[in-house]
């Protein structure tokens, strides 16, 4: 969890072409109540629509193309966040891609 990039970041997964960029970090799917490490859309496209929501696991990214703004509010969130999900110990899913 300490390693999780920020929102904002731009990312390519390995086996990927287009870049994404993580729009939301620790999601769970609403279809099946799996955890990833990110949800992300493309990029510079942005949202546009639910068949090109991107969810999953930070050892997936094969390249960082830029981070995202991180502060010190940043830096509490995610600490925090990492506390959270050691007392919780959930299980980490494989790639989530709705409508590839």
């Amino acid at each position: 969890m300490e390693n999780l990039l920020p929102i904002g970041s731009i990312i390519t997964l390995t086996g990927g072409e287009k870049r994404l960029m993580i729009c939301g970090i620790v999601q769970e799917n609403p279809e099946d109540g799996k955890r990833y490490d990110y949800l992300a859309f493309p990029y510079p496209e942005g949202y546009v629509g639910e068949e090109h929501i991107y969810m999953f696991n930070h050892e997936e990214i094969k390249r960082v193309d830029a981070e995202g703004f991180m502060d010190e509010e940043y830096h509490v969130f995610r600490e925090k966040l990492a506390d959270d999900c050691r007392n919780l110990k959930l299980p980490k899913q494989l790639t989530y891609h709705k409508n590839i």
